[in-house]
């Protein structure tokens, strides 16, 4: 990798950075915005493919950016060498000298005696989803009212379910769930009835963009709810009506992708400012979609799947803000999913994004593919292939530990039906001792 790529600026802030100073160090060295810092490190890890301040540190004492602390000098000096004495020290001189040594061996001589005598049963490592064999489902209280296709999203620990569908039509019922004491409650209704709605959380709000109305239209509406309150409000429009978009909340803006026009895929990407109330278009997508399953993760949007109108697509394409800030292509093409998936949830489970969605009703398989950004590869999970009836338009979230699959359709049944399994487990595992 040449340094040659870091613009001027860029350069005084890697080094900067490999100094320890914070964002707000460097921009009043600067004598920039805290914005900016934010903009050129972005731009900075992307260019030199690092993910985090250390591994830009390292990259610039590598290249010569930055000197290295061992061998750094004061100036055109040379550090001088200070000469010690050669008298051998006091037995009281040394103990003070290797104080701290002192201690530790003792702190591990304890350590050592307790696992000899107290001979503790169990140790608590962590596992991930693949290495557990049978994973449980549980089945959790029903929701008041069968839906589908409803705009979901997690709140001080609990989770809204906003709008969808069901058999008597489209609804504009708001129902919470508390997975403390597995109950769901009823809120204030949405104003306008949708479904093929997302939402996205901001500070202490839900934001709902679009959707699709009883009657087969689009809306453009953007309506908003505060949960602490219990209350629904009106905010600018979407500049076009839509619905089956991807939606992700990103350093405090909401970021729409694609979704559906009433007669085709769109390519479109819209970026709100809640501080503005505004929305403004950013650089479209390489590939029109609509049902994408979308996740903001170190610096990028990542653009999952969908549908292009006709069939499922496998396409896996990321999109960077810090990039569209400096007017270059935000858009970088990712190793494609291993299969054509349209609708997906896309959460994050141990380091990885996963997509999961299609929960069989008879085994409780749930399909699950997980995609390391850093290796930049795919891992199938858990797949059902002989689940005949699996449950679809069902809505998936990760509230702390756990994965919930709520309502969808069963064939042509809409249910009520709430389930759950642990994704992120800490076990028991007996620990001998020779």
């Amino acid at each position: 990798m040449d340094a040659n790529i870091l613009s001027d600026r860029e350069v005084e802030v890697l080094q900067l950075v490999g100094q320890g100073k914070s964002n707000k160090e460097i921009a009043v060295d600067l004598g920039i915005s805290v914005n900016t810092v934010k903009v050129h490190i972005g731009n900075i890890f992307q260019k030199i493919e690092v993910t985090s301040r250390t591994e830009a540190t390292l990259y610039a004492i590598e290249r010569g950016i930055i000197k290295s602390p061992a061998t750094q000098n004061d100036g055109d000096q040379e550090t001088s060498l200070i000469e010690i004495e050669s008298g051998k020290p006091t037995w009281q001189e040394f103990f003070t000298q290797k104080r701290w040594f002192f201690i530790l061996l003792g702190l591990l001589i304890i350590a050592g005696l307790y696992v000899i005598i107290a001979k503790p049963v169990f140790l608590m490592p962590q596992i991930t989803p693949a290495e557990i064999p049978q994973q449980k489902w549980v089945d959790m209280a029903s929701m008041k009212e069968p839906r589908s296709s409803m705009a979901v999203a997690t709140f001080d620990g609990k989770i809204i379910v906003i709008g969808g569908r069901s058999a008597l039509g489209v609804l504009s019922s708001v129902e919470m769930y508390d997975p403390i004491n597995d109950t769901w409650s009823t809120l204030t209704e949405k104003p306008t009835a949708v479904y093929d709605a997302s939402a996205a959380v901001i500070g202490e709000r839900i934001y709902v963009p679009g959707g699709k109305k009883e009657d087969g239209s689009l809306t453009k509406v953007l309506e908003v709810f505060n949960p602490r309150k219990n209350e629904w409000e009106s905010f600018s429009e979407l500049p076009v009506a839509l619905s089956a978009y991807g939606l992700a909340s990103y350093e405090g803006q909401i970021y729409l992708f694609g979704g559906w026009d009433s007669q085709k895929a769109l390519d479109t990407v819209w970026r709100y400012n809640p501080n503005t109330d505004s929305w403004n278009q950013a650089s479209p997508m390489p590939s029109a979609r609509l049902n994408p399953s979308v996740y903001a993760d170190a610096g990028k949007i990542y653009v999952m799947g969908g549908s292009d109108g006709e069939d499922k697509v496998n396409i896996n394409e990321s999109y960077s803000p810090y990039i569209e800030l400096e007017n270059e292509n935000p858009w970088k093409a990712e190793p494609n999913l291993p299969e054509k998936l349209s609708g997906y949830a896309a959460i994050k489970l141990n380091n990885k994004i996963a997509i999961i969605g299609d929960k069989s009703f008879d085994s409780g398989a749930i399909d699950q593919f997980h995609y390391s950004p850093v290796q930049r590869e795919w891992q199938i999970i858990n797949i059902n292939s002989e689940a005949a009836s699996p449950i679809s338009e069902a809505a998936c979230v990760l509230l702390g530990d756990n994965i919930y699959v709520i309502g969808g359709k069963f064939g042509e049944d809409y249910l009520d039906r709430v389930s759950s399994y642990q994704a992120v487990y800490t076990i028991l595992l007996p620990l001998t001792i020779n």
